[in-house]
């Protein structure tokens, strides 16, 4: 059984599952040090833009479509180029996550449509962690792209991503992906705003979790299946194929194959897997991860 798993392994490297959450805007688990000043790319209309993900591959059109509005990037590498040494581009992270803006040979961002725009944000302090707003001026929020002036409730929750010339640019918690600027200035702590322990963070639902990575295994079985039905034929043989399977587990989120006695067999499919279940949960500070055979997902 496990020489019939050899090509299953890297199958999904050829089927990558079009998924690139439009939560993605998050930056809390931004992997950065705390107080360290960057260059931070604000970003309207991304999707006007030429994108490549961590594997320099292009993004698809639905992971284009799924881009919010207004994206910030942390700047790795102002000028850089591709694998292929020829094509410029600013290596940026997203949530954690390396992705590729191609430039022209001047410099200039390459557009794939009309409009959009990218404003640099030099010297911007990354933060990455969630406050709740109490009063006062925290409670007046400017919103991104439009500029119109919001209100928001007492004890509204917003993750801080960045903050510059006295500015914080923020994501409230409660709409996903609404985001613009606060005005929080330190003074102000503890009487207009104040942080909130990652443990007190409203948790990601066991049902948007399994709602993001639904996707990747219905894509995965329909690659394994395929395989299984080929193999069949060639062997002239009826077999049942196995199947990735989601589970929730007191507190996490679970995917195996099944049945469990194939687990060794298919190891290697599943840390094939893994990176699609990264980039499913952009945005959500979640970190899959490779345990005994089992792709585990905390929920916080």
């Amino acid at each position: 059984m496990a020489g019939s798993c050899r090509p299953v392994i890297g199958l999904f490297q050829r089927r990558r599952p079009a998924l690139l959450i439009a939560g993605l805007l998050l930056f809390s688990g931004v992997a950065l040090p705390a107080e360290e000043r960057r260059t931070v790319l604000l970003v309207e209309h991304p999707d006007r833009f030429v994108l490549f993900n961590k594997y320099q591959q292009r993004l698809t059109t639905n992971e284009y479509q799924s881009l919010p509005a207004i994206l910030p990037m942390v700047v790795i590498r102002e000028s850089d180029r591709l694998g292929d040494g020829l094509t410029p581009c600013a290596a940026v992270e997203i949530d954690g996550t390396m992705f590729y803006l191609q430039k022209d040979q001047s410099g200039a961002f390459i557009r794939r449509g009309g409009g959009g725009s990218i404003t640099f944000m030099r010297g911007a302090l990354v933060l990455g962690d969630t406050v709740a707003l109490i009063q006062g001026r925290a409670l007046h929020m400017k919103a991104a792209g439009d500029g119109r002036d919001v209100t928001l409730a007492s004890g509204s929750r917003a993750a801080r991503l960045f903050e510059v010339d006295g500015r914080t640019f923020v994501r409230l918690l409660r709409s996903g992906t609404y985001a613009g600027w606060l005005v929080l200035p330190p003074a102000a702590r503890s009487v207009e705003w104040k942080p909130v322990e990652s443990s007190q963070v409203q948790n990601e639902s066991a049902e948007r979790v399994e709602h993001k990575l639904s996707p990747v295994v219905a894509d995965a079985n329909r690659a394994l299946h395929s395989v299984y039905r080929q193999l069949a034929a060639e062997a002239g043989e009826n077999r049942t194929p196995p199947s990735f399977r989601l589970l929730e587990d007191d507190g996490e989120i679970r995917c195996a194959i099944e049945p469990v006695s194939l687990s060794n067999a298919f190891a290697g499919s599943l840390r094939e897997l893994l990176p699609e279940f990264e980039r499913a949960l952009l945005g959500t500070g979640l970190r899959p991860s490779l345990e005994g055979g089992v792709i585990v997902v905390p929920l916080r």
